[in-house]
């Protein structure tokens, strides 16, 4: 049993140098180069960087799922089936004993197996493990946000007035708005149908800034990109750079939304500056799946 599991892990090891550490390679290169440009290069919006960063993001798991895992138990189990099979027969003393001379005369030794391969299949099944822990976490952050979402008091007159507001600042149509009992940070959760959640804390200027803000996130599916960046970065969640690149990606979002919100807005600059030094510093009361 330990010989047939050493024997898959080896065979696991020799698959993953062409299928997933040499991508992995390839990709860390790229996200590297990435970043670079991102901070030495700022020659786009941060619109287009933002969608940029995601797409070297989602290139990984693209070019991983191209490369079928194989499945090393057959070539294994192979090499121990004809130890099942023979058949109990006790050989002729003399004969076995010179033919076993006649081996050990004429036969080399065999080469001892390298360990490399080992080595790869531990590191491997370690990666699948991370994996697997990461998109656990993503899908626990996705109960968190489905009760979260339950657990918010609507103020349906308040809420009709917002929805009005955001519809003539152009919201999206089927734009769920909530305005919400809760002293929460206003932001935006769904993926085909969108939900701003907006505190009623918030006076009339404030509320139409963060509703700007908002909507600029609708507009541009950012909670999507934020789920797809989340569980992409949770596939190799032992890389920094995979992490690096999710929240440089996340920034960038949150940039765009800030230009759209100041579009045509240039006298309520202060107002939106202590918005922002508000909610930044009170403590953060949305799920991690949601988008603020």
């Amino acid at each position: 049993m330990l010989a047939d599991l050493l024997l898959f892990v080896a065979d696991l090891g020799r698959w993953s140098v062409a299928g997933l550490w040499l991508p992995l390679l390839g990709w860390t290169l790229v996200a590297l180069a990435a970043l670079l440009v991102d901070r030495w290069l700022p020659l786009a919006r941060p619109r287009v960087r933002a969608v940029l960063l995601t797409s070297i993001l989602i290139a990984l798991p693209l070019g991983l799922s191209t490369r079928a895992l194989p499945n090393p138990m057959p070539k294994a189990a192979a090499r121990t089936a004809p130890a099942l099979f023979v058949l109990p027969i006790q050989p002729d003393p003399i004969s076995f004993v010179a033919s076993e001379r006649l081996i050990e005369i004429t036969a080399p030794a065999p080469p001892p197996d390298p360990l490399w391969p080992l080595a790869s299949g531990v590191l491997a099944l370690l990666s699948l493990l991370f994996a697997a822990g990461g998109l656990g976490y993503v899908a626990l952050s996705a109960l968190k946000l489905m009760r979260w979402s339950r657990s918010l008091t609507d103020l349906n007159e308040e809420s009709v007035e917002a929805l009005r507001e955001a519809q003539s600042l152009g919201a999206p149509s089927g734009t769920r708005i909530r305005v919400v009992a809760q002293d929460v940070t206003p932001c935006t959760y769904g993926l085909l149908n969108s939900a701003i959640v907006l505190p009623a804390c918030l006076d009339a200027e404030a509320q139409t800034l963060a509703l700007r803000h908002e909507i600029a996130h609708v507009r541009h599916g950012d909670a999507s990109a934020h789920l797809v960046s989340l569980a992409c970065s949770a596939l190799i969640a032992w890389h920094p750079l995979a992490h690096m690149i999710r929240r440089r990606a996340t920034l960038r979002r949150e940039q765009a939304a800030d230009a759209f919100a100041l579009d045509g807005q240039p006298t309520r600059r202060s107002a939106y500056a202590r918005l922002l030094t508000h909610f930044s510093s009170a403590p953060t009361l949305a799920p991690a799946l949601a988008v603020p």
